[in-house]
């Protein structure tokens, strides 16, 4: 092995290290399942299982106290049930179309799915 192949692979398991260590004193489980993370979710030849949530929803919010760490499959699953409650929270109970095309509702007084 090289030692310029030697260095890079140091450099990965002593960041490897921090983020481990930097886990398990801020956030030791996911925001979402609340299930404390292993050594296994940690980054490894490509495969990321960890991501990064803001907790308010806006992307451009860095503060810390709006980025949380999560699994990858669990924020997935939270923001496609996400997407899914707002899309039924914009249909109308009668026709099921979006509030604004409904045309039972012309009055504009819609009752929505809850």
């Amino acid at each position: 092995m090289t030692r310029d192949k030697r260095s890079i692979i140091n450099e990965r398991d002593r960041l490897q290290s921090l983020l481990w260590l930097m886990l398990l004193k801020y956030q030791p489980n996911c925001y979402f399942c609340n299930k404390p993370f292993t050594l296994d979710d940690l980054p490894n030849k490509g495969v990321d299982l960890l991501t990064e949530h803001h907790v308010d929803g806006n992307h451009y919010n860095d503060k810390l106290s709006n980025r949380v760490i999560a699994h990858r499959v669990c924020h997935k699953r939270y923001h496609v049930k996400d997407n899914i409650n707002k899309k039924l929270q914009s249909q109308c109970v009668d026709c099921k179309q979006n509030k604004e095309l409904c045309p039972i509702c012309t009055d504009g007084d819609m009752k929505l799915i809850t």
